[in-house]
Protein backbone atom coordinates (compact mmCIF):
# COMPACT_ATOMS: atom_id res chain seq x y z
CA UNK A 1 0.00 0.00 0.00
CA UNK A 2 1.28 3.46 -0.84
CA UNK A 3 1.90 6.11 1.80
CA UNK A 4 -1.17 7.99 0.57
CA UNK A 5 -3.25 4.83 0.79
CA UNK A 6 -2.08 4.17 4.34
CA UNK A 7 -2.88 7.76 5.30
CA UNK A 8 -6.36 7.52 3.79
CA UNK A 9 -6.94 4.22 5.61
CA UNK A 10 -5.84 5.68 8.94
CA UNK A 11 -7.95 8.76 8.37
CA UNK A 12 -11.02 6.62 7.67
CA UNK A 13 -10.41 4.59 10.84
CA UNK A 14 -10.17 7.82 12.79
CA UNK A 15 -13.39 9.04 11.20
CA UNK A 16 -15.20 5.83 12.15
CA UNK A 17 -13.98 6.10 15.74
CA UNK A 18 -14.97 9.76 15.84
CA UNK A 19 -18.44 8.94 14.54
CA UNK A 20 -19.02 6.48 17.37
CA UNK A 21 -17.59 8.95 19.90
CA UNK A 22 -19.92 11.65 18.60
CA UNK A 23 -22.96 9.38 18.99
CA UNK A 24 -21.96 8.46 22.56
CA UNK A 25 -21.31 12.10 23.47
CA UNK A 26 -24.67 13.15 22.08
CA UNK A 27 -26.50 10.41 23.94
CA UNK A 28 -24.80 11.50 27.16
CA UNK A 29 -25.70 15.14 26.58
CA UNK A 30 -22.05 16.13 26.11
CA UNK A 31 -20.61 18.40 23.39
CA UNK A 32 -19.90 16.30 20.33
CA UNK A 33 -16.67 15.84 18.43
CA UNK A 34 -17.39 16.82 14.83
CA UNK A 35 -16.07 14.24 12.31
CA UNK A 36 -15.96 16.93 9.61
CA UNK A 37 -13.01 18.54 11.36
CA UNK A 38 -11.04 15.32 10.98
CA UNK A 39 -12.17 14.77 7.43
CA UNK A 40 -11.07 18.14 6.24
CA UNK A 41 -7.90 18.45 8.32
CA UNK A 42 -5.93 19.01 5.10
CA UNK A 43 -7.74 22.31 4.55
CA UNK A 44 -10.01 24.76 6.33
CA UNK A 45 -13.49 25.91 5.38
CA UNK A 46 -15.00 29.37 5.82
CA UNK A 47 -18.79 29.37 5.57
CA UNK A 48 -21.34 32.16 5.85
CA UNK A 49 -25.12 31.87 5.43
CA UNK A 50 -25.75 35.42 6.74
CA UNK A 51 -27.92 34.14 9.58
CA UNK A 52 -28.14 35.44 13.14
CA UNK A 53 -25.91 32.85 14.77
CA UNK A 54 -22.99 33.99 12.59
CA UNK A 55 -23.24 37.62 13.66
CA UNK A 56 -25.42 38.24 10.58
CA UNK A 57 -22.58 39.04 8.17
CA UNK A 58 -19.65 36.85 9.30
CA UNK A 59 -17.42 39.94 9.30
CA UNK A 60 -18.27 40.81 5.70
CA UNK A 61 -18.21 44.57 5.18
CA UNK A 62 -20.66 46.38 2.89
CA UNK A 63 -19.00 49.26 1.06
CA UNK A 64 -20.02 51.73 -1.62
CA UNK A 65 -18.95 54.94 -3.29
CA UNK A 66 -18.40 58.18 -1.42
CA UNK A 67 -21.36 60.22 -0.30
CA UNK A 68 -23.52 57.36 0.95
CA UNK A 69 -23.88 55.91 4.43
CA UNK A 70 -24.89 52.45 5.57
CA UNK A 71 -28.32 53.80 6.48
CA UNK A 72 -28.97 55.11 2.98
CA UNK A 73 -29.64 51.70 1.40
CA UNK A 74 -26.92 52.16 -1.24
CA UNK A 75 -25.02 49.09 -0.04
CA UNK A 76 -25.43 45.33 0.10
CA UNK A 77 -28.28 44.81 2.53
CA UNK A 78 -29.31 41.80 4.60
CA UNK A 79 -32.75 40.78 3.36
CA UNK A 80 -35.39 38.14 4.10
CA UNK A 81 -38.37 37.05 2.04
CA UNK A 82 -39.23 38.60 -1.32
CA UNK A 83 -39.25 42.41 -1.47
CA UNK A 84 -40.55 42.48 -5.06
CA UNK A 85 -42.29 40.02 -7.38
CA UNK A 86 -40.32 41.43 -10.32
CA UNK A 87 -36.78 41.08 -9.01
CA UNK A 88 -34.79 39.11 -6.46
CA UNK A 89 -35.30 35.58 -5.06
CA UNK A 90 -38.46 34.28 -3.42
CA UNK A 91 -36.54 33.52 -0.23
CA UNK A 92 -33.09 32.75 1.08
CA UNK A 93 -31.01 29.74 0.02
CA UNK A 94 -30.06 28.52 3.52
CA UNK A 95 -33.42 27.91 5.18
CA UNK A 96 -35.71 28.44 2.17
CA UNK A 97 -38.24 30.08 4.47
CA UNK A 98 -39.48 33.61 5.06
CA UNK A 99 -37.30 33.85 8.18
CA UNK A 100 -33.99 33.14 6.39
CA UNK A 101 -31.60 35.84 5.18
CA UNK A 102 -29.39 36.66 2.21
CA UNK A 103 -27.40 39.68 1.01
CA UNK A 104 -28.78 41.83 -1.79
CA UNK A 105 -28.45 45.00 -3.80
CA UNK A 106 -31.96 46.42 -3.70
CA UNK A 107 -32.30 48.34 -6.96
CA UNK A 108 -36.01 48.72 -6.35
CA UNK A 109 -35.27 50.64 -3.14
CA UNK A 110 -32.63 52.79 -4.83
CA UNK A 111 -34.99 53.66 -7.69
CA UNK A 112 -37.42 55.10 -5.17
CA UNK A 113 -34.82 57.20 -3.36
CA UNK A 114 -32.52 58.82 -5.92
CA UNK A 115 -32.99 60.88 -9.05
CA UNK A 116 -29.37 60.43 -10.11
CA UNK A 117 -28.95 58.26 -13.19
CA UNK A 118 -25.28 57.64 -12.38
CA UNK A 119 -24.22 54.04 -11.79
CA UNK A 120 -24.05 53.05 -8.13
CA UNK A 121 -21.38 50.43 -7.37
CA UNK A 122 -21.67 48.36 -4.20
CA UNK A 123 -19.14 45.90 -2.79
CA UNK A 124 -19.39 43.18 -0.18
CA UNK A 125 -15.91 42.52 1.23
CA UNK A 126 -15.00 39.34 3.09
CA UNK A 127 -12.66 38.93 6.05
CA UNK A 128 -8.98 38.49 5.19
CA UNK A 129 -7.74 35.02 4.22
CA UNK A 130 -4.21 33.80 4.87
CA UNK A 131 -1.79 32.75 2.09
CA UNK A 132 -2.09 29.17 0.77
CA UNK A 133 -1.19 27.43 -2.52
CA UNK A 134 -4.82 27.35 -3.71
CA UNK A 135 -8.27 28.59 -2.81
CA UNK A 136 -11.72 27.49 -3.96
CA UNK A 137 -14.62 29.94 -3.63
CA UNK A 138 -18.21 28.72 -3.86
CA UNK A 139 -21.45 30.64 -3.44
CA UNK A 140 -25.09 30.82 -4.49
CA UNK A 141 -26.40 33.83 -6.38
CA UNK A 142 -29.66 35.17 -7.81
CA UNK A 143 -29.99 37.61 -10.72
CA UNK A 144 -33.76 37.65 -11.21
CA UNK A 145 -34.95 40.87 -12.88
CA UNK A 146 -34.93 42.48 -16.32
CA UNK A 147 -32.58 45.27 -15.20
CA UNK A 148 -29.92 43.21 -13.41
CA UNK A 149 -26.32 44.12 -14.24
CA UNK A 150 -23.38 41.66 -14.12
CA UNK A 151 -22.09 40.38 -10.79
CA UNK A 152 -18.31 40.58 -10.41
CA UNK A 153 -16.08 38.66 -8.02
CA UNK A 154 -12.59 39.88 -7.10
CA UNK A 155 -9.64 38.68 -5.04
CA UNK A 156 -8.55 41.92 -3.39
CA UNK A 157 -4.87 42.17 -2.39
CA UNK A 158 -3.99 45.14 -0.20
CA UNK A 159 -5.95 48.01 -1.75
CA UNK A 160 -6.01 46.67 -5.31
CA UNK A 161 -9.02 44.92 -6.82
CA UNK A 162 -7.36 44.02 -10.11
CA UNK A 163 -9.52 42.36 -12.75
CA UNK A 164 -12.52 40.22 -11.77
CA UNK A 165 -11.70 36.57 -11.11
CA UNK A 166 -15.27 35.77 -12.16
CA UNK A 167 -17.86 37.70 -14.16
CA UNK A 168 -21.45 36.47 -13.95
CA UNK A 169 -23.86 37.65 -16.60
CA UNK A 170 -27.42 37.85 -15.31
CA UNK A 171 -29.95 35.09 -15.90
CA UNK A 172 -33.50 36.29 -15.37
CA UNK A 173 -34.59 33.40 -13.17
CA UNK A 174 -36.04 33.31 -9.68
CA UNK A 175 -33.95 30.19 -8.93
CA UNK A 176 -30.68 30.35 -7.02
CA UNK A 177 -27.64 29.50 -9.16
CA UNK A 178 -24.33 27.96 -8.09
CA UNK A 179 -21.09 29.87 -8.60
CA UNK A 180 -17.53 28.59 -8.28
CA UNK A 181 -14.11 30.06 -8.92
CA UNK A 182 -10.63 28.75 -8.21
CA UNK A 183 -7.62 31.00 -7.63
CA UNK A 184 -3.95 30.11 -7.58
CA UNK A 185 -0.68 31.27 -6.07
CA UNK A 186 -0.46 34.53 -8.02
CA UNK A 187 -3.31 35.65 -5.79
CA UNK A 188 -3.10 33.29 -2.84
CA UNK A 189 0.59 33.81 -2.04
CA UNK A 190 -0.68 36.99 -0.39
CA UNK A 191 -3.33 37.73 2.17
CA UNK A 192 -6.50 38.56 0.27
CA UNK A 193 -10.20 39.32 0.56
CA UNK A 194 -13.08 38.10 -1.60
CA UNK A 195 -15.17 40.96 -2.99
CA UNK A 196 -18.64 40.66 -4.53
CA UNK A 197 -19.46 43.71 -6.63
CA UNK A 198 -22.79 44.70 -8.09
CA UNK A 199 -24.07 47.90 -9.63
CA UNK A 200 -27.25 49.63 -10.69
CA UNK A 201 -28.28 52.91 -12.29
CA UNK A 202 -31.82 52.69 -10.93
CA UNK A 203 -33.45 56.07 -10.32
CA UNK A 204 -36.68 57.99 -10.46
CA UNK A 205 -37.73 60.96 -12.56
CA UNK A 206 -40.81 63.08 -13.11
CA UNK A 207 -42.84 63.43 -16.25
CA UNK A 208 -44.55 66.81 -16.24
CA UNK A 209 -47.95 67.32 -17.78
CA UNK A 210 -49.83 70.39 -18.82
CA UNK A 211 -50.62 72.55 -15.85
CA UNK A 212 -48.88 71.69 -12.57
CA UNK A 213 -49.35 67.92 -12.49
CA UNK A 214 -46.54 65.37 -12.82
CA UNK A 215 -46.01 61.63 -12.70
CA UNK A 216 -43.14 59.91 -10.88
CA UNK A 217 -41.58 57.16 -12.99
CA UNK A 218 -38.92 54.59 -12.13
CA UNK A 219 -36.04 53.45 -14.34
CA UNK A 220 -34.16 50.14 -14.03
CA UNK A 221 -35.82 49.34 -10.71
CA UNK A 222 -35.88 45.57 -11.36
CA UNK A 223 -32.16 45.02 -10.90
CA UNK A 224 -31.77 43.27 -7.55
CA UNK A 225 -28.74 40.97 -7.16
CA UNK A 226 -28.45 38.50 -4.26
CA UNK A 227 -25.87 36.10 -2.82
CA UNK A 228 -26.07 33.50 -0.05
CA UNK A 229 -24.16 30.55 1.43
CA UNK A 230 -20.57 31.61 0.70
CA UNK A 231 -17.76 29.05 1.09
CA UNK A 232 -14.01 29.69 0.94
CA UNK A 233 -11.68 26.66 1.09
CA UNK A 234 -7.89 26.86 1.16
CA UNK A 235 -7.51 24.03 -1.34
CA UNK A 236 -8.42 23.26 -4.94
CA UNK A 237 -12.06 22.70 -5.83
CA UNK A 238 -11.37 19.16 -7.06
CA UNK A 239 -9.83 18.18 -3.71
CA UNK A 240 -13.03 18.93 -1.80
CA UNK A 241 -14.90 15.63 -1.30
CA UNK A 242 -18.26 15.39 -3.03
CA UNK A 243 -19.63 13.87 0.17
CA UNK A 244 -18.25 13.85 3.70
CA UNK A 245 -16.05 10.77 4.07
CA UNK A 246 -17.94 9.70 7.19
CA UNK A 247 -21.26 9.53 5.36
CA UNK A 248 -23.48 6.62 4.39
CA UNK A 249 -24.12 6.45 0.64
CA UNK A 250 -27.32 5.30 -1.01
CA UNK A 251 -28.28 5.13 -4.70
CA UNK A 252 -31.80 6.51 -5.03
CA UNK A 253 -34.53 5.29 -7.37
CA UNK A 254 -33.86 8.28 -9.66
CA UNK A 255 -30.19 7.16 -9.99
CA UNK A 256 -28.87 10.03 -7.89
CA UNK A 257 -26.62 9.25 -4.93
CA UNK A 258 -27.35 10.57 -1.45
CA UNK A 259 -24.76 10.87 1.30
CA UNK A 260 -26.12 10.96 4.85
CA UNK A 261 -24.55 11.91 8.15
CA UNK A 262 -26.25 11.43 11.52
CA UNK A 263 -25.86 14.05 14.24
CA UNK A 264 -26.75 13.07 17.79
CA UNK A 265 -26.27 16.44 19.50
CA UNK A 266 -29.77 17.99 19.68
CA UNK A 267 -30.31 21.28 17.86
CA UNK A 268 -33.20 23.39 16.66
CA UNK A 269 -34.32 22.80 13.08
CA UNK A 270 -32.58 26.00 11.95
CA UNK A 271 -29.31 25.28 13.74
CA UNK A 272 -29.38 21.76 12.30
CA UNK A 273 -29.58 23.22 8.78
CA UNK A 274 -26.59 25.44 9.55
CA UNK A 275 -24.57 22.37 10.51
CA UNK A 276 -25.58 20.57 7.31
CA UNK A 277 -24.59 23.60 5.24
CA UNK A 278 -21.17 23.69 6.88
CA UNK A 279 -20.54 20.13 5.69
CA UNK A 280 -21.18 20.74 2.00
CA UNK A 281 -22.14 23.51 -0.41
CA UNK A 282 -25.18 21.40 -1.39
CA UNK A 283 -25.86 20.05 2.09
CA UNK A 284 -29.29 20.15 3.72
CA UNK A 285 -31.42 18.23 6.17
CA UNK A 286 -32.45 14.92 4.67
CA UNK A 287 -35.47 14.86 2.37
CA UNK A 288 -37.20 11.51 1.92
CA UNK A 289 -38.61 11.01 -1.56
CA UNK A 290 -40.04 7.49 -1.32
CA UNK A 291 -40.49 4.40 0.85
CA UNK A 292 -37.15 2.97 -0.29
CA UNK A 293 -35.32 5.98 1.15
CA UNK A 294 -37.33 5.86 4.39
CA UNK A 295 -36.53 2.16 4.76
CA UNK A 296 -32.84 2.76 4.06
CA UNK A 297 -32.55 5.37 6.81
CA UNK A 298 -34.55 3.29 9.29
CA UNK A 299 -32.35 0.25 8.60
CA UNK A 300 -29.22 2.34 9.24
CA UNK A 301 -30.63 3.48 12.56
CA UNK A 302 -31.76 0.00 13.61
CA UNK A 303 -28.35 -1.52 12.79
CA UNK A 304 -26.46 0.82 15.14
CA UNK A 305 -27.12 0.77 18.90
CA UNK A 306 -25.87 4.33 19.25
CA UNK A 307 -28.25 5.63 16.58
CA UNK A 308 -31.11 3.61 18.07
CA UNK A 309 -30.50 5.28 21.42
CA UNK A 310 -30.27 8.70 19.80
CA UNK A 311 -33.40 7.98 17.77
CA UNK A 312 -35.56 7.87 20.89
CA UNK A 313 -35.60 11.66 20.55
CA UNK A 314 -36.37 11.54 16.82
CA UNK A 315 -34.39 12.93 13.88
CA UNK A 316 -35.08 16.21 12.12
CA UNK A 317 -35.53 16.05 8.34
CA UNK A 318 -36.03 18.98 5.96
CA UNK A 319 -39.84 19.12 5.80
CA UNK A 320 -41.44 22.42 6.82
CA UNK A 321 -44.74 24.29 6.44
CA UNK A 322 -43.65 27.68 7.79
CA UNK A 323 -44.56 29.52 4.59
CA UNK A 324 -48.04 28.00 4.17
CA UNK A 325 -49.76 26.09 6.98
CA UNK A 326 -50.34 22.39 6.24
CA UNK A 327 -48.54 22.66 2.88
CA UNK A 328 -45.35 20.81 3.72
CA UNK A 329 -42.33 21.23 1.46
CA UNK A 330 -38.78 19.92 1.30
CA UNK A 331 -36.23 22.69 1.80
CA UNK A 332 -33.33 21.00 0.09
CA UNK A 333 -32.18 22.84 -3.02
CA UNK A 334 -32.70 26.59 -2.89
CA UNK A 335 -36.36 26.41 -3.87
CA UNK A 336 -38.91 24.49 -1.76
CA UNK A 337 -40.58 21.48 -3.40
CA UNK A 338 -43.90 20.00 -2.34
CA UNK A 339 -43.75 16.76 -0.38
CA UNK A 340 -45.23 14.02 -2.56
CA UNK A 341 -44.26 10.98 -0.47
CA UNK A 342 -45.13 11.15 3.24
CA UNK A 343 -45.00 8.79 6.20
CA UNK A 344 -47.06 10.50 8.88
CA UNK A 345 -47.93 8.75 12.12
CA UNK A 346 -51.73 8.45 12.60
CA UNK A 347 -53.11 11.80 13.75
CA UNK A 348 -50.10 13.71 12.41
CA UNK A 349 -49.49 16.47 11.48
CA UNK A 350 -51.60 18.15 14.16
CA UNK A 351 -49.96 21.59 14.68
CA UNK A 352 -50.40 21.59 18.45
CA UNK A 353 -50.27 25.15 19.77
CA UNK A 354 -50.35 26.45 16.18
CA UNK A 355 -46.55 26.54 16.08
CA UNK A 356 -45.49 23.10 14.82
CA UNK A 357 -43.92 23.69 11.41
CA UNK A 358 -41.01 21.23 11.19
CA UNK A 359 -40.95 17.51 10.38
CA UNK A 360 -39.38 14.95 12.71
CA UNK A 361 -38.80 11.23 12.17
CA UNK A 362 -40.45 10.95 15.55
CA UNK A 363 -41.99 7.58 16.36
CA UNK A 364 -39.17 5.08 16.85
CA UNK A 365 -41.57 2.29 17.83
CA UNK A 366 -43.51 2.75 14.56
CA UNK A 367 -40.73 2.68 11.98
CA UNK A 368 -39.82 6.31 12.60
CA UNK A 369 -43.04 7.63 11.16
CA UNK A 370 -43.21 11.39 11.04
CA UNK A 371 -44.70 14.05 13.27
CA UNK A 372 -44.69 17.84 13.20
CA UNK A 373 -42.97 19.71 16.04
CA UNK A 374 -42.00 23.28 16.89
CA UNK A 375 -38.87 24.23 14.94
CA UNK A 376 -37.28 25.59 18.13
CA UNK A 377 -37.35 22.15 19.76
CA UNK A 378 -33.92 20.53 19.90
CA UNK A 379 -33.52 17.10 18.35
CA UNK A 380 -30.85 14.98 16.64
CA UNK A 381 -30.86 15.29 12.86
CA UNK A 382 -29.80 13.75 9.55
CA UNK A 383 -27.87 15.71 6.92
CA UNK A 384 -27.90 14.84 3.23
CA UNK A 385 -26.02 15.93 0.14
CA UNK A 386 -27.14 14.57 -3.22
CA UNK A 387 -25.32 14.34 -6.53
Amino acid sequence: MTAKGELDNLRQQLVNASRQLSVCQGNAGLPTTAPAVILYSAFSTFYCGFENYEGSRCNFQAKTGSGYTSSSGYIWLRQSGRPSSQTGPNMDHTYETSSGHYMTINADYIAQHTSSSSSHTMRLVSPTFEPAPNYCIRFWYNTHGVDVQPLKVYAKINNGLGNPIKLIHPVNSVEWKFGEVEIYSEYTAHKFQVVFEGSTDAHYSYVYHSGSSSTKTYTHRYGNVAIDDVYVYNTTCKDIPVCPLNSYKNVNTDNTTSCYTFHSSPMSWYDAINECKKQSYNGHLASISDQQEQDYLVNLIMSDIGLMTTGQNGFYISGNDENSENHFVWTNGGSPTSISYSNWYPGQPNNVGSNQDCVLMQYSDAGYQWGDVACTEKHPFICESRY
